[in-house]
């Protein structure tokens, strides 16, 4: 750092020239100074004056430089206007290397300008109602800076080669809309401590690292509409959410990240229309509480190498998604209290699965053409109900489960309707399970098995309908199997196959 102001009052500092330093002059916890005709140079880093903290008031006010463009400063007192509607507009600037806007408290409006080479390109703190409009931030370490601040409102501005596009620490109420850009940055967005930051209208993150990363965030919400939806693309991760609450994804477009959320104890979530193509992860949800999707909409996850992962989590209700060509729908590890509804999943290798989770009731999901519909992996207290199945491999593996209720279930052109293995307090009631297709001459095909149990006890068979399977049910080394009510058609093999049980 060149020169460092700490809890000073009074200074002057007066025709300096700093150069090849991380901040050209550093002010924290200042006020009442004034910095006056200083040149600050740069080489291949962003530097120029940096301000953090409380209490900084201070006089940045004439001819002073970063790399060799000027510093813009604006302060309330500067202007003596206090009356919170009135518009002030700054005038278009061009050749800035940097604005500071401090303890503005009526409505300014920053519009038209070009502010490159600065370590913050525009500076907002403890200010209320700023608008920026039409402005282009250009490799600034970072190009917007949002401190203490509330109502601020940036649009049509773009943001290009900055380590952070933005940063808001402590602020709420702050608005990203009306298409503006976020492009080659390490974190487009870097938001911490703060509530009600929305990315809107039309906004584009493009090939940053992060696209948006958020730490402790209340009520962070993206939105738009179908013909302006915020779109993430080229970005290693897409949304990262660290803590915080309330967030309400709505409307968006996520293509090509490794994971297009990734949320770590964050509570409450809200997940609308948004859309997910081509991720590794779409959704990763590690230890969340309280995760919903919005009544009406429905989220979109296509060509993905998972849909949804969920570790941990508690408290889920998960309905109305669909996810298509994608090699695992949903994935959950452990957690509980995880409902999965009406979802629609698509030529995957397995729609869903989950793997030591409790309480997790699965109901009205849609599977075609999946290699597995549902796998249920040393999980306990589950229900699968009202489900269909059409052209996949296997409907249904328990594979050392514990009490699980299957019911109402209709499984067509499956090889397996339902395997059970190692596992026990299983009953199967109501379900119907049939092999229809037929070969291109038209004669019957059949599948596998009906229903299969290896190695189990205590499950139970009643008022199902199985038809066309080369065995209808095979149970193999298994203990308290019952059979009741049952129909079994058309099996050309057996019908009802037993071993050493």
């Amino acid at each position: 750092r060149g020169i460092v102001l700490s809890g000073l009052t009074g200074s002057r500092i007066f025709g300096n020239t700093i150069a090849d330093c991380q901040h050209g002059i550093r002010i924290s916890y200042s006020f009442d100074n004034t910095l006056a005709s200083n040149a600050i140079t740069k080489d291949d880093a962003a530097y120029g004056i940096y301000l953090t903290g409380d209490g900084l008031y201070n006089a940045i006010a004439r001819n002073n430089t970063v790399g060799g463009v000027k510093v813009r400063y604006y302060h309330a007192q500067d202007w003596q206007m206090t009356v919170s509607s009135l518009i002030m507009a700054v005038p278009r600037m061009t050749n800035v290397g940097q604005v500071v806007i401090v303890n503005c408290s009526y409505t300014m409006s920053l519009q038209s300008s070009n502010i490159t080479g600065g370590d913050v390109g525009l500076a907002i703190i403890d200010s209320v109602g700023v608008q920026v409009s039409d402005t282009d931030l250009v490799g600034n370490e970072v190009g917007i800076r949002i401190i203490d601040s509330s109502e601020v409102t940036v649009q049509y501005t773009g943001i290009w080669r900055s380590t952070d596009g933005v940063s808001i620490t402590g602020s709420n109420k702050v608005m990203f809309d009306l298409n503006g850009t976020i492009a080659k940055c390490v974190d487009g967005m870097d938001i911490a401590d703060s509530s009600g930051i929305t990315v809107s209208k039309g906004i584009g993150l493009v090939d940053n690292d992060v696209a948006i990363r958020c730490f402790n965030v209340t009520k962070l919400k993206l939105d738009g509409t179908s013909a302006l939806l915020p779109t993430l693309s080229g970005n290693r991760i897409g949304i990262t959410m660290e803590g915080g609450g309330d967030p309400m994804i709505l409307r968006g477009r996520i293509t090509g990240a490794d994971v297009g959320i990734d949320m770590r104890d964050t509570t409450f979530i809200t997940l609308g229309e948004m859309e997910f193509y081509g991720c590794d992860v779409g959704i990763r949800a590690d230890g969340v509480t309280g995760m919903e999707v919005e009544e009406g909409l429905t989220p979109l996850f296509e060509l993905c190498g998972i849909g949804i992962h969920f570790k941990g989590a508690t408290d889920v209700d998960m309905v109305g998604v669909e996810i298509g060509n994608s090699t695992q729908g949903v994935l959950a590890e452990g957690g509980s209290h995880i409902r999965l509804g009406s979802l629609r999943l698509r030529n995957g290798d397995t729609g869903v699965r989950v793997v030591g989770g409790r309480e997790v009731w699965i109901d009205g999901l849609r599977f075609n053409g999946t290699g597995t519909g549902i796998i249920l992996d040393e999980t306990s207290s589950a229900s699968v109900n009202g489900s269909a199945s059409a052209d996949a491999d296997t409907f249904l593996l328990l594979d050392g489960a514990t009490d699980v209720s299957i019911r109402d279930n209709t499984v067509t052109n499956t090889g397996t309707g339902i395997d059970v293995r190692g596992s026990s307090e299983i009953v199967l009631t109501g379900n119907v399970l049939a092999y229809t297709a037929t070969d291109p001459l038209g004669a019957p095909l059949q599948g596998q098995s009906g229903v299969c149990v290896v190695t189990s006890d205590g499950v139970h068979v009643t008022d199902m309908d199985i038809l066309n399977f080369r065995q209808g049910i095979h149970i193999d080394n298994s203990t308290n199997v019952t059979v009741n009510d049952t129909a079994i058609n058309g099996s050309a093999h057996r019908a009802l196959s037993v071993r050493s049980t």
